[in-house]
């Protein structure tokens, strides 16, 4: 007759208060693993539920556990299966439904087995999600918006997928939840021209007075007169100023999770503000006292890390409040509203498909005239078409 054999073994901390380690009984190489628990009764009921089967004699597995190898080339059978199946798996698809998974869905369910998830247990988990009780790792705005919550609803939904197909569950509870509805989104307003010259007056006591110190004036002006994104501005090095033909290289964006990456349209850019945006620049410049070529041109509070887009959101907060604009908050001004303010006021200046290269939209007589340029050769072309035009809006 067969010896029995334990589905686990405890072992005992080797200093009081320490962590309890086990060994699985049908582990030939007696590897030690942590229960991450400081009492036996802990470390006794974490082991029981690890080891556990079902009523058919299945072990029971930990999401946790089940989705470690999720969306990881090389290791998924899913990647692998879509691959084999002809479809396309880009580096950022497998990026991003996996920091879904390691920022919204193991937080909460990575000590749950995959059986006791339930339709009700998923709706909680999204409802405390959206109403902020409980806020996922890197969420800098609580709650998400509608569209990446369901993003994460799907990745939750392909991971129990597989689970199901391997029989380990014998339904999808993800798939009883329904997306959430689509967000209507409050229309973002433009400044006038009016208001443009309250926010950025000539006077430079008067600049200073709205914005407090030359750079943030500098920042939001850039923003302003060169229509750039909030994370293509906070990605900005000084090697992208173009001093010499006046014009900005756009190169690069600061993405969600705070990392350098590519500009929203994959596609580096050349854009050209007016004369007094890099008198603005310089006049910061001197008092940064930071031009290497990969510094940034706005760093963070440790001079070195790209600036918060709170930053610029409380910087353009304070500055309409001192220059006493949408005093009654009947318009939606935000930053991005300076991107559309820069597109509102160029719209009769520049020739549309120009105006779409400084931008960053395509379309396709824009494709055909503009996308073969550099950023460089792109300052060139404009600044020698528009100067005069831009300088004038401005």
């Amino acid at each position: 007759m067969a010896k029995y054999k334990a589905p686990f073994r405890l072992v005992k901390p080797t200093k009081k208060g320490g962590i309890y380690y086990y060994r699985l009984g049908d582990d030939p190489k007696r590897t030690r693993h942590s229960t991450g628990c400081r009492t036996e009764k802990d470390a006794q009921a974490y082991c029981q539920k690890i080891t556990a089967v079902d009523e058919n004699g299945v072990k029971e597995v930990l999401f946790g556990d089940f989705s470690a190898n999720m969306f990881i080339v090389g290791k998924c059978p899913y990647l692998a299966n879509k691959v084999s199946d002809g479809k396309p798996v880009t580096a950022k698809l497998t990026a991003d439904y996996r920091a879904y998974i390691e920022n919204y869905i193991l937080p909460y369910f990575k000590e749950m087995l995959l059986s006791s998830i339930t339709p009700a247990e998923v709706r909680r988990w999204r409802n405390s999600i959206m109403d902020g009780s409980f806020k996922p790792k890197s969420l800098r705005a609580s709650p998400p918006a509608h569209e990446t919550m369901n993003k994460v609803r799907r990745v939750f939904e392909i991971v129990m997928n597989e689970a199901e197909d391997e029989g380990l569950i014998k339904s999808n509870p993800v798939s009883k939840v329904s997306p959430l509805s689509k967000q209507v989104y409050k229309k973002r307003d433009a400044l006038t021209k009016e208001e443009v010259d309250l926010l950025f007056p000539d006077n430079d006591e008067d600049l200073l007075r709205i914005w407090g110190d030359y750079e943030k004036a500098s920042m939001l002006y850039l923003v302003l007169t060169s229509g750039m994104r909030s994370g293509e501005l906070r990605a900005l090095k000084w090697s992208d100023i173009d001093w010499k033909n006046k014009g900005v290289r756009v190169t690069k964006a600061i993405t969600a999770e705070q990392k350098l990456g590519p500009t929203k349209g994959k596609k580096a850019r050349g854009t050209v503000p007016p004369s007094r945006t890099f008198e603005l620049l310089k006049k910061w410049l001197e008092l940064a006292g930071k031009s290497e070529p990969d510094a940034f041109v706005f760093a963070g509070s440790d001079g070195f890390s790209p600036s918060s887009s709170g930053r610029l959101r409380c910087a353009l907060r304070n500055a309409m409040q001192h220059a006493g604009i949408n005093t009654d908050g009947r318009k939606n001004i935000v930053v991005h509203s300076l991107r559309h303010t820069y597109n509102t006021l160029l719209y009769t200046v520049l020739p549309s498909d120009a105006l779409r290269g400084t931008i960053g939209h395509e379309s396709e007589a824009m494709t055909q005239r503009y996308a073969h340029l550099t950023p460089d050769e792109a300052i060139k072309q404009y600044g020698k078409k528009y100067r005069k035009a831009i300088e004038k809006t401005w």
